[in-house]
């Protein structure tokens, strides 16, 4: 799992990597002391080599899931290679943030 442990992630098996250009499917966890189901999430990324800004995911969040305080299942497509920031938001509020490199 990418992320920051025990707060926000997503699933990305270990053989496989974030690949510009290449919608995939990934599954978004959460954990913490509030009540997620039912709010908004959103993931805005920026890449911090070329500026180019993305939102990449918008959905609704559901509820626990492997472990976790809630999901979001969620198609992702990073359009650019480098390291990309990514802001989570939950119900509108910045939730975390987290970098991830797409080849």
């Amino acid at each position: 799992m990418l992320g920051e442990e025990n707060k926000v992630g997503f699933i990305l098996d270990e053989n496989e990597d974030l690949v510009a250009n290449k919608q995939n499917k990934y599954m978004w966890h959460l954990w913490g002391n509030e009540d997620f189901e039912e709010k908004d999430f959103k993931v805005t990324g920026v890449n911090l080599d070329t500026n180019d800004e993305e939102t990449l995911v918008t959905s609704t969040i559901a509820g626990p899931n492997n472990g976790a305080d809630a999901h979001v299942p969620s198609i992702m497509n990073f359009p650019s290679e480098g390291v990309w920031e990514l802001s989570v938001f939950v119900g509108g509020e910045l939730f975390e943030k987290m970098s991830v490199e797409v080849l």
